[in-house]
């Protein structure tokens, strides 16, 4: 409504709606602007947009706001990665949400967030290349994207046999 309570849920969220009322996007679309962001939850992170809801041309009257959102979480992901052939997390605040590695790799994955550039990590038996990229300009939400070297270079193994098994021949 104008003030910001909310009207109706419908979904899944962590968020009670009293926090929802306060965060900045519900508030900034009660200003009459839109404004999109990134909510924390437990299994993912929602990614939301609000826009202000009013009516008449000189003068509109503000009637309240409508957020919509998406989650991103391990589901997601997974089909990301069926997509990119390349291992997805999500990560807002510092915190990986959602990802396709197994989840006690998180803490882990969470200290690459704040890395420069293409950095190697190892998760048990296999080594990957791994880059973060932001989701907004605002600090905070982001993607890594790792690529499996393991994977990646497997078939050399076939290859360097291949040939060895020819020089002896």
């Amino acid at each position: 409504n104008p003030k910001g309570t909310v009207l109706a849920i419908a979904g899944d969220m962590d968020l009670a709606p009293e926090a929802i009322s306060a965060r900045p996007e519900i508030q900034g679309a009660l200003t009459g602007k839109e404004h999109s962001g990134f909510w924390p939850q437990s299994n993912g992170v929602l990614q939301v947009v609000t826009v202000p809801i009013a009516i008449g041309l000189n003068r509109p009257e503000l009637l309240g706001t409508l957020t919509l959102g998406f989650r991103l979480d391990d589901q997601l992901a997974e089909q990301l990665k069926r997509v990119t052939e390349s291992d997805i997390a999500f990560a807002v605040d510092g915190q990986i949400k959602a990802s396709t590695l197994p989840a006690r790799d998180r803490a882990q994955l969470a200290s690459l967030l704040n890395a420069k550039g293409v950095q190697t990590v190892s998760f048990g038996d296999s080594q990957y290349v791994a880059l973060a990229r932001p989701l907004s300009s605002t600090p905070g939400p982001a993607v890594l994207i790792l690529r499996s070297r393991t994977e990646r270079l497997r078939f050399l193994n076939a290859i360097h046999t291949g040939l060895a098994a020819m020089a002896v021949i």
